[in-house]
């Protein structure tokens, strides 16, 4: 069984999905392995955002210098004030047209 491929990967991009249940910590390590353009992470649960955002909010200060850190989904609604200002993008959109 391969890695799946993600709708974005016709796009010139090099996507690796790393899970739905991966631990930050772990995925902070693949970063500073695979050294990314940026990491996205999509959340569509507002309850599961509110629960993991003081932790989520440490991701942008811990990935390799240069990666952006943006995040996606029906969950991010209520807390884009404060993931913005943790130093996360908003949005696939945002984060393709600036890298």
């Amino acid at each position: 069984m391969g890695i799946p491929r993600h709708p974005h990967a016709n796009t010139g991009w090099r996507v690796n999905y790393l899970s739905a249940d991966l631990p930050l910590d772990d995925l902070i390590n693949a970063a500073w392995q695979l050294r990314p353009a940026g990491v996205v992470l999509s959340l569509s649960d507002p309850e599961v955002c509110r629960h993991a955002r003081e932790t989520l909010m440490t991701l942008p200060g811990r990935m390799p210098d240069g990666a952006l850190a943006a995040i996606s989904g029906s969950g991010v609604g209520p807390h884009e004030t404060a993931l913005v200002a943790a130093g996360f993008r908003l949005g696939i959109e945002t984060t393709v047209s600036s890298a």
